[in-house]
């Protein structure tokens, strides 16, 4: 009865293959961010889906990760490229859409996984896909960590997820497996993918910028080969990782044991392939293009590698200066007019109506303080921002550079500020005949207190594309005129730049 009714063996929409490959098409030529957001709901709703076998579940899983894969890569493009043109909508648009997709793409590959695991109906047909399969999923959950990383944020990564994927193929004997992961790229193995992962989160990504933090990643990846976990040489692992606690890895510190089930890492034979790639940086010699990098500054990439070379290669830092525990507020104020004007003493003569915001300082010592931010301030901070701060018991405001940062579950910015100077005075700043690009009546910028300089040296902290190196300026402080001959730029940031000037008084006739 009722035979001319044809039932369905699954309602979802990609189950047939013609109404998959038509839907995926479309998809495909449309909007990258809204192609990402509904391919997403598509891996979605393969998990409540019924009437799917394991095989055809994973020829979906695959033909979405092929359809989003030119998506994900203009999402990408567009966060890192134009991040500084992008409005606060625009960026939270891309970054929600992109982590959403690697996530719900890595859960359905971790979903065939488990059928395949199960030993369900047509499980068979994965026999032969299962060391792809996982060293897919890793890698995209190591995509979402990065995600995460740009914005310093816990939000899409999943550090215990990764380590039981990596168990998994230490179970079944497959770790160090080659398999080709995707068409046109390199043979990799499980270990090299969790790898990955795990020294991108030892290289301390909350102290970098998102453009050097996927210049890290890019890095990374070139090196994979040899990077390896089972490295015999105990000084050459310092770090640690926990899979029984799903912790991210962590160094291991001095008087610390690690837990019994932890198991350490480090960078092995990558050391020496990094040391090379500075060196070839230092020297101008190595093209970003060559990490498929092509829009990145030299200055990127050299820092960034000098970065990798500190957190990997070298014994960390003691600490300079003893930090003491507080619980006091802090008056915040950023932005380079801003920070001139309070930092420079200037108030009267630049009367701006300050964006002041109150941060809660939990430590401090003499070269920065650790502060915490709430909702709805702090929207502004990321690592490298300019700022000045000032303590409730003090009338000086001191110049800040945020150093690194992350973000708590409860929307909390824990952020670490470095002093760079104690207060300033605002000086007037010409260029001579040969340089800078100045107008008449000068610019403002601030000539910082403090140590840190040699003799007849001084540190100015003036807005961003006023420094050159062969051109000198000429400053007006106190009604006396000097002359600022360039040494080196210190920092530089999207409002601003610190140099290190040699400092001479002019005389009349000059």
């Amino acid at each position: 009865m009722f035979t001319w009714i044809k039932a369905r063996k699954s309602d979802h929409r990609l189950a047939d293959k013609e109404d998959a490959k038509e839907l995926l098409a479309a998809l495909s030529r449309g909007e990258s961010l809204s192609g990402l957001q509904r391919l997403s709901e598509l891996l979605d709703d393969l998990k409540i889906a019924q009437g799917i076998g394991v095989g055809r579940m994973y020829e979906i899983v695959d033909a979405v990760d092929r359809t989003g894969r030119a998506h994900y890569r203009s999402a990408s493009q567009e966060f890192l490229g134009h991040r500084h043109q992008l409005t606060t909508f625009q960026a939270n648009r891309i970054w929600t859409s992109a982590g959403e997709y690697v996530v719900q793409l890595a859960e359905a590959y971790q979903l065939c996984l488990a059928a395949f695991e199960a030993n369900a109906s047509g499980a068979a047909a994965l026999r032969t896909q299962v060391v792809r399969i996982l060293g897919r999923a890793i890698r995209l959950r190591a995509a979402a960590l990065k995600w995460d990383c740009l914005r310093h944020t816990t939000h899409f990564g999943n550090w215990a997820e990764i380590y039981r994927l990596y168990q998994l193929a230490e179970m079944r004997g497959r770790v160090h497996e080659k398999v080709l992961l995707y068409r046109g790229g390199r043979l990799s193995t499980v270990e090299a993918e969790f790898m990955q992962a795990l020294m991108l989160a030892a290289a301390s990504p909350q102290a970098l910028v998102p453009e050097q933090i996927e210049a890290a990643e890019r890095i990374i990846a070139s090196l994979a080969g040899h990077l390896t976990l089972s490295n015999a040489d105990r000084a050459k692992r310092p770090y640690f990782f926990d899979p029984a606690s799903g912790a991210p890895p962590v160094r291991e510190l001095p008087g610390i044991r690690p837990p019994f089930t932890a198991r350490r890492f480090g960078p092995g034979g990558a050391e020496v392939e990094l040391r090379q790639l500075l060196r070839n940086a230092e020297a101008g010699t190595l093209p970003g293009s060559q990490f498929g990098l092509q829009g990145v500054s030299e200055t990127v990439l050299r820092t960034t590698l000098q970065h990798l070379v500190r957190y990997w290669c070298e014994l960390p830092a003691d600490r300079r200066h003893v930090r003491r525990r507080l619980a006091t507020c802090a008056t915040v104020v950023h932005g380079f007019e801003e920070v001139a004007a309070n930092v420079g003493n200037m108030l009267a003569g630049y009367p701006f109506v300050s964006d002041q915001e109150a941060w809660l300082v939990e430590n401090a010592a003499d070269g920065g303080v650790g502060a915490l931010v709430k909702s709805p301030h702090g929207t502004w901070v990321n690592v490298g921002v300019l700022l000045a701060y000032r303590h409730p018991d003090s009338a000086t405001w001191n110049a800040g550079i945020v150093r690194h940062m992350r973000e708590e579950e409860d929307q909390t910015l824990c952020v670490g500020v470095e002093l760079i100077a104690q207060g300033g005075v605002a000086v007037s700043v010409w260029g001579d005949k040969r340089g800078a690009n100045i107008q008449d009546d000068g610019v403002l910028c601030v000539w910082l207190a403090g140590a840190g300089c040699g003799e007849g040296e001084v540190k100015l902290l003036m807005p961003a594309s006023l420094y050159s190196p062969a051109a000198t300026l000429d400053a007006t402080l106190y009604d006396r005129k000097y002359r600022l001959s360039p040494l080196r730029l210190l920092e530089a940031g999207p409002d601003y730049e610190l140099g290190l000037f040699k400092v001479a008084r002019r005389t009349e006739d000059e």
